[in-house]
Protein backbone atom coordinates (compact mmCIF):
# COMPACT_ATOMS: atom_id res chain seq x y z
CA UNK A 1 0.00 0.00 0.00
CA UNK A 2 2.93 2.30 0.72
CA UNK A 3 4.17 2.14 -2.88
CA UNK A 4 0.75 3.28 -4.13
CA UNK A 5 0.82 6.30 -1.85
CA UNK A 6 4.31 7.15 -3.07
CA UNK A 7 3.21 6.95 -6.71
CA UNK A 8 0.23 9.19 -5.98
CA UNK A 9 2.46 11.70 -4.22
CA UNK A 10 4.92 11.74 -7.13
CA UNK A 11 2.11 12.13 -9.69
CA UNK A 12 0.58 14.93 -7.64
CA UNK A 13 3.91 16.76 -7.45
CA UNK A 14 4.43 16.29 -11.19
CA UNK A 15 0.93 17.60 -11.92
CA UNK A 16 1.51 20.64 -9.71
CA UNK A 17 4.82 21.32 -11.41
CA UNK A 18 3.38 20.96 -14.90
CA UNK A 19 0.41 23.21 -14.06
CA UNK A 20 2.69 25.86 -12.60
CA UNK A 21 5.00 25.66 -15.63
CA UNK A 22 2.11 25.91 -18.12
CA UNK A 23 0.43 28.75 -16.21
CA UNK A 24 3.71 30.67 -16.28
CA UNK A 25 3.95 30.16 -20.05
CA UNK A 26 0.37 31.40 -20.47
CA UNK A 27 1.01 34.50 -18.39
CA UNK A 28 4.18 35.22 -20.37
CA UNK A 29 2.32 34.49 -23.62
CA UNK A 30 -0.39 37.05 -22.86
CA UNK A 31 2.24 39.59 -21.86
CA UNK A 32 4.16 38.79 -25.05
CA UNK A 33 1.04 39.26 -27.20
CA UNK A 34 0.45 42.67 -25.64
CA UNK A 35 4.11 43.50 -26.24
CA UNK A 36 3.73 42.50 -29.90
CA UNK A 37 0.80 44.89 -30.20
CA UNK A 38 2.92 47.67 -28.78
CA UNK A 39 5.56 46.83 -31.39
CA UNK A 40 2.85 47.19 -34.06
CA UNK A 41 2.24 50.75 -32.86
CA UNK A 42 -0.72 50.13 -30.54
CA UNK A 43 -0.95 51.83 -27.17
CA UNK A 44 -1.49 49.12 -24.54
CA UNK A 45 -2.24 49.48 -20.85
CA UNK A 46 -3.16 46.65 -18.48
CA UNK A 47 -3.40 46.77 -14.70
CA UNK A 48 -2.61 43.12 -14.03
CA UNK A 49 -2.35 39.63 -15.48
CA UNK A 50 -3.19 36.72 -13.17
CA UNK A 51 -3.52 32.98 -13.82
CA UNK A 52 -5.37 30.52 -11.55
CA UNK A 53 -7.78 27.59 -11.99
CA UNK A 54 -5.62 24.82 -10.51
CA UNK A 55 -5.81 21.89 -10.98
CA UNK A 56 -7.97 21.24 -14.09
CA UNK A 57 -8.02 24.54 -15.97
CA UNK A 58 -6.19 27.76 -16.65
CA UNK A 59 -8.12 30.92 -15.83
CA UNK A 60 -6.47 34.17 -16.86
CA UNK A 61 -7.79 37.51 -15.61
CA UNK A 62 -6.76 40.83 -17.10
CA UNK A 63 -7.34 43.90 -14.99
CA UNK A 64 -8.43 47.17 -16.57
CA UNK A 65 -7.29 46.87 -20.21
CA UNK A 66 -6.92 49.66 -22.76
CA UNK A 67 -6.02 49.08 -26.41
CA UNK A 68 -5.82 51.93 -28.92
CA UNK A 69 -4.36 52.40 -32.39
CA UNK A 70 -3.16 56.02 -32.84
CA UNK A 71 -3.04 55.56 -36.63
CA UNK A 72 -6.73 54.71 -37.05
CA UNK A 73 -8.34 55.88 -33.81
CA UNK A 74 -9.72 52.41 -33.13
CA UNK A 75 -9.59 51.09 -29.60
CA UNK A 76 -11.32 49.45 -26.65
CA UNK A 77 -11.45 49.68 -22.88
CA UNK A 78 -12.70 46.95 -20.56
CA UNK A 79 -12.36 45.76 -16.98
CA UNK A 80 -11.84 42.24 -15.62
CA UNK A 81 -11.59 40.25 -18.83
CA UNK A 82 -11.57 36.54 -17.99
CA UNK A 83 -10.17 33.81 -20.21
CA UNK A 84 -10.30 30.11 -19.37
CA UNK A 85 -8.99 26.97 -21.04
CA UNK A 86 -8.81 23.28 -20.08
CA UNK A 87 -5.50 21.80 -19.01
CA UNK A 88 -5.49 19.25 -21.84
CA UNK A 89 -5.36 22.01 -24.53
CA UNK A 90 -4.95 25.71 -23.67
CA UNK A 91 -5.91 26.53 -27.27
CA UNK A 92 -9.61 25.95 -26.49
CA UNK A 93 -10.23 29.41 -25.06
CA UNK A 94 -13.39 30.86 -23.56
CA UNK A 95 -13.54 34.61 -22.99
CA UNK A 96 -16.23 35.77 -20.57
CA UNK A 97 -17.28 39.34 -21.24
CA UNK A 98 -17.33 41.63 -18.20
CA UNK A 99 -20.64 42.78 -16.76
CA UNK A 100 -19.36 46.35 -16.82
CA UNK A 101 -19.63 48.32 -20.10
CA UNK A 102 -17.01 47.79 -22.81
CA UNK A 103 -15.98 51.03 -24.52
CA UNK A 104 -15.31 50.89 -28.26
CA UNK A 105 -13.94 53.72 -30.41
CA UNK A 106 -13.90 53.84 -34.21
CA UNK A 107 -11.77 55.50 -36.85
CA UNK A 108 -14.36 58.26 -37.33
CA UNK A 109 -14.33 59.29 -33.69
CA UNK A 110 -17.53 57.41 -32.87
CA UNK A 111 -17.68 56.06 -29.32
CA UNK A 112 -19.85 53.06 -28.40
CA UNK A 113 -20.51 51.33 -25.09
CA UNK A 114 -21.53 47.69 -25.09
CA UNK A 115 -22.94 45.63 -22.25
CA UNK A 116 -23.86 41.94 -22.55
CA UNK A 117 -25.27 39.61 -19.93
CA UNK A 118 -23.74 36.11 -19.97
CA UNK A 119 -21.65 37.10 -22.99
CA UNK A 120 -19.01 34.59 -24.10
CA UNK A 121 -16.55 34.31 -26.95
CA UNK A 122 -14.98 30.93 -27.63
CA UNK A 123 -11.92 30.27 -29.76
CA UNK A 124 -10.85 26.83 -30.93
CA UNK A 125 -7.26 26.83 -32.18
CA UNK A 126 -5.32 24.12 -33.97
CA UNK A 127 -2.63 22.45 -31.82
CA UNK A 128 0.19 23.64 -34.08
CA UNK A 129 2.85 26.31 -33.79
CA UNK A 130 0.87 28.81 -35.90
CA UNK A 131 -2.25 28.38 -33.73
CA UNK A 132 -4.61 28.63 -36.70
CA UNK A 133 -8.24 29.44 -36.03
CA UNK A 134 -10.55 26.40 -36.22
CA UNK A 135 -13.74 27.88 -34.80
CA UNK A 136 -15.05 31.12 -33.34
CA UNK A 137 -18.36 31.58 -31.55
CA UNK A 138 -19.88 34.56 -29.77
CA UNK A 139 -23.09 34.30 -27.75
CA UNK A 140 -24.94 36.50 -25.33
CA UNK A 141 -28.12 36.90 -23.36
CA UNK A 142 -29.72 40.36 -23.20
CA UNK A 143 -27.37 42.99 -24.66
CA UNK A 144 -27.28 46.66 -25.59
CA UNK A 145 -25.06 49.10 -27.44
CA UNK A 146 -25.20 52.77 -26.49
CA UNK A 147 -23.84 55.97 -27.92
CA UNK A 148 -23.17 59.12 -25.93
CA UNK A 149 -26.47 60.47 -27.32
CA UNK A 150 -28.51 57.41 -26.28
CA UNK A 151 -29.30 53.78 -27.02
CA UNK A 152 -28.29 52.53 -30.46
CA UNK A 153 -29.56 48.94 -30.38
CA UNK A 154 -30.38 46.09 -28.02
CA UNK A 155 -31.65 42.54 -28.16
CA UNK A 156 -32.74 39.45 -26.28
CA UNK A 157 -29.77 37.36 -27.45
CA UNK A 158 -27.33 36.88 -30.31
CA UNK A 159 -25.25 34.07 -31.72
CA UNK A 160 -22.37 34.43 -34.18
CA UNK A 161 -20.50 31.38 -35.50
CA UNK A 162 -17.38 31.22 -37.65
CA UNK A 163 -16.19 27.69 -38.46
CA UNK A 164 -13.33 26.49 -40.64
CA UNK A 165 -14.14 24.40 -43.70
CA UNK A 166 -12.85 20.85 -43.33
CA UNK A 167 -11.45 20.80 -46.90
CA UNK A 168 -10.22 24.40 -47.36
CA UNK A 169 -7.97 25.79 -44.65
CA UNK A 170 -8.54 29.45 -45.54
CA UNK A 171 -12.36 29.15 -45.84
CA UNK A 172 -14.88 29.60 -43.04
CA UNK A 173 -18.63 29.22 -42.85
CA UNK A 174 -20.41 31.88 -40.85
CA UNK A 175 -23.85 32.44 -39.39
CA UNK A 176 -25.45 35.24 -37.39
CA UNK A 177 -28.74 35.40 -35.57
CA UNK A 178 -30.08 38.23 -33.41
CA UNK A 179 -33.22 37.45 -31.45
CA UNK A 180 -35.60 40.38 -30.91
CA UNK A 181 -33.19 42.95 -32.32
CA UNK A 182 -34.42 46.39 -31.23
CA UNK A 183 -33.10 49.56 -32.93
CA UNK A 184 -32.75 52.16 -30.20
CA UNK A 185 -34.32 55.58 -29.79
CA UNK A 186 -31.37 57.17 -31.58
CA UNK A 187 -32.07 55.22 -34.77
CA UNK A 188 -35.85 55.58 -34.52
CA UNK A 189 -35.47 59.34 -34.20
CA UNK A 190 -32.97 59.47 -37.06
CA UNK A 191 -35.38 57.75 -39.45
CA UNK A 192 -38.45 59.46 -37.95
CA UNK A 193 -40.22 56.14 -37.43
CA UNK A 194 -43.91 56.38 -36.49
CA UNK A 195 -44.80 55.48 -32.90
CA UNK A 196 -46.82 52.45 -34.04
CA UNK A 197 -43.87 50.96 -35.93
CA UNK A 198 -42.77 47.67 -34.23
CA UNK A 199 -39.91 47.99 -31.78
CA UNK A 200 -38.13 44.75 -32.71
CA UNK A 201 -37.21 42.80 -35.82
CA UNK A 202 -39.15 39.58 -36.18
CA UNK A 203 -36.20 38.01 -38.01
CA UNK A 204 -32.58 39.08 -38.35
CA UNK A 205 -30.36 36.26 -39.57
CA UNK A 206 -27.85 35.27 -42.22
CA UNK A 207 -25.29 32.66 -43.21
CA UNK A 208 -22.57 32.22 -45.80
CA UNK A 209 -18.89 31.53 -46.43
CA UNK A 210 -15.70 33.61 -46.46
CA UNK A 211 -12.36 32.62 -47.99
CA UNK A 212 -9.28 34.59 -46.96
CA UNK A 213 -6.06 35.18 -48.89
CA UNK A 214 -3.92 34.17 -45.90
CA UNK A 215 -4.43 31.97 -42.84
CA UNK A 216 -6.09 33.26 -39.69
CA UNK A 217 -3.43 32.45 -37.12
CA UNK A 218 -1.14 34.13 -34.61
CA UNK A 219 0.57 36.03 -37.44
CA UNK A 220 -2.72 37.60 -38.63
CA UNK A 221 -2.13 40.90 -36.82
CA UNK A 222 1.03 41.39 -38.84
CA UNK A 223 -0.06 39.83 -42.16
CA UNK A 224 -3.63 41.19 -42.14
CA UNK A 225 -5.56 38.51 -44.05
CA UNK A 226 -8.32 39.87 -46.31
CA UNK A 227 -11.39 38.14 -47.81
CA UNK A 228 -10.89 36.93 -51.38
CA UNK A 229 -14.33 35.29 -51.75
CA UNK A 230 -17.54 36.16 -49.89
CA UNK A 231 -20.69 34.10 -50.47
CA UNK A 232 -24.04 34.89 -48.85
CA UNK A 233 -26.24 31.81 -48.86
CA UNK A 234 -29.08 33.49 -47.01
CA UNK A 235 -29.83 36.92 -45.57
CA UNK A 236 -33.24 37.58 -44.01
CA UNK A 237 -34.61 40.56 -42.09
CA UNK A 238 -38.25 41.27 -41.20
CA UNK A 239 -39.21 44.48 -39.43
CA UNK A 240 -42.85 45.41 -39.51
CA UNK A 241 -44.00 45.45 -43.15
CA UNK A 242 -40.40 45.64 -44.38
CA UNK A 243 -39.01 42.31 -45.51
CA UNK A 244 -35.55 41.92 -47.02
CA UNK A 245 -33.95 38.71 -48.23
CA UNK A 246 -30.84 38.19 -50.29
CA UNK A 247 -28.00 36.02 -51.46
CA UNK A 248 -24.90 36.46 -53.58
CA UNK A 249 -21.31 35.61 -54.39
CA UNK A 250 -18.37 38.00 -54.70
CA UNK A 251 -14.75 37.38 -55.66
CA UNK A 252 -12.46 40.17 -54.50
CA UNK A 253 -9.17 41.00 -56.23
CA UNK A 254 -5.98 41.89 -54.39
CA UNK A 255 -6.74 45.61 -54.88
CA UNK A 256 -10.25 45.22 -53.42
CA UNK A 257 -12.34 45.27 -56.62
CA UNK A 258 -15.36 42.90 -56.40
CA UNK A 259 -16.55 40.58 -59.16
CA UNK A 260 -19.88 38.79 -58.90
CA UNK A 261 -23.46 39.62 -57.98
CA UNK A 262 -25.87 40.19 -55.11
CA UNK A 263 -29.62 39.54 -55.34
CA UNK A 264 -32.09 41.31 -53.07
CA UNK A 265 -35.84 40.99 -52.61
CA UNK A 266 -37.52 43.88 -50.76
CA UNK A 267 -41.18 43.96 -49.74
CA UNK A 268 -42.70 47.42 -49.16
CA UNK A 269 -39.66 49.07 -50.73
CA UNK A 270 -41.41 52.46 -50.87
CA UNK A 271 -41.43 52.57 -47.07
CA UNK A 272 -37.74 51.72 -46.96
CA UNK A 273 -37.03 54.56 -49.42
CA UNK A 274 -39.05 56.97 -47.29
CA UNK A 275 -37.11 56.03 -44.17
CA UNK A 276 -33.81 56.48 -46.05
CA UNK A 277 -34.89 59.98 -47.06
CA UNK A 278 -35.96 60.96 -43.54
CA UNK A 279 -32.74 59.56 -42.14
CA UNK A 280 -30.67 61.83 -44.36
CA UNK A 281 -29.21 58.96 -46.37
CA UNK A 282 -30.68 60.45 -49.54
CA UNK A 283 -31.21 64.05 -50.59
CA UNK A 284 -34.65 65.09 -51.78
CA UNK A 285 -33.73 65.12 -55.49
CA UNK A 286 -31.87 61.81 -55.16
CA UNK A 287 -34.87 60.24 -53.49
CA UNK A 288 -37.15 61.25 -56.33
CA UNK A 289 -34.77 59.99 -59.02
CA UNK A 290 -34.11 56.71 -57.24
CA UNK A 291 -37.83 56.29 -56.57
CA UNK A 292 -38.60 56.58 -60.28
CA UNK A 293 -35.92 54.05 -61.20
CA UNK A 294 -36.93 51.56 -58.48
CA UNK A 295 -40.59 52.00 -59.36
CA UNK A 296 -39.86 51.12 -62.98
CA UNK A 297 -37.93 48.04 -61.87
CA UNK A 298 -40.70 46.98 -59.47
CA UNK A 299 -43.33 47.27 -62.22
CA UNK A 300 -41.51 44.59 -64.17
CA UNK A 301 -42.74 42.01 -61.65
CA UNK A 302 -46.16 40.78 -60.61
CA UNK A 303 -46.32 42.90 -57.44
CA UNK A 304 -45.24 46.59 -57.60
CA UNK A 305 -44.74 46.62 -53.81
CA UNK A 306 -42.09 43.93 -54.14
CA UNK A 307 -38.69 44.88 -55.57
CA UNK A 308 -36.32 42.31 -57.04
CA UNK A 309 -32.82 43.70 -57.53
CA UNK A 310 -29.60 42.26 -58.91
CA UNK A 311 -26.43 44.19 -58.17
CA UNK A 312 -23.76 43.08 -60.64
CA UNK A 313 -20.03 43.76 -60.33
CA UNK A 314 -18.13 43.13 -63.56
CA UNK A 315 -14.89 44.41 -65.12
CA UNK A 316 -14.56 47.09 -62.44
CA UNK A 317 -18.08 48.44 -63.05
CA UNK A 318 -21.30 48.21 -61.03
CA UNK A 319 -24.76 47.66 -62.51
CA UNK A 320 -28.17 47.56 -60.82
CA UNK A 321 -30.57 45.28 -62.70
CA UNK A 322 -28.83 46.26 -65.94
CA UNK A 323 -28.53 49.98 -65.15
CA UNK A 324 -24.89 51.25 -65.00
CA UNK A 325 -24.06 52.85 -61.65
CA UNK A 326 -20.41 53.66 -62.25
CA UNK A 327 -17.11 52.16 -61.01
CA UNK A 328 -17.27 49.38 -58.44
CA UNK A 329 -16.07 50.41 -54.98
CA UNK A 330 -12.99 49.01 -53.33
CA UNK A 331 -14.25 46.79 -50.55
CA UNK A 332 -10.99 46.07 -48.74
CA UNK A 333 -7.67 47.87 -48.85
CA UNK A 334 -4.64 46.43 -47.09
Amino acid sequence: MGWLVKILVVLTLLWCGLWWFASTLIERGVAGWLSDMRAQGWQVEVDSIAVDGFPFSFKTTLGALTLSDPKTGRGTQAKDIRLSAPVYWPGDITLSLPQTPIALSGANGLSLFMRAREGEITLRLHPKMALGLREFNATSGPWQINMVSGNLASGKSFDVEFKQDSTQAYSYGFSINADELVPGDTLRAMFDLPAEWPSAFEVFTGEGDITFDQPLDRFALENRPLPSVVAFRRLDAIWGSLRVSGQGHLSISTNGIPEGDLSLSIDNWQQALEFAGKGGLLKSDQRKQIGLVLGALANRGDNPDNLELRLLFKDGAMLLSGIPLGPAPRLFVR
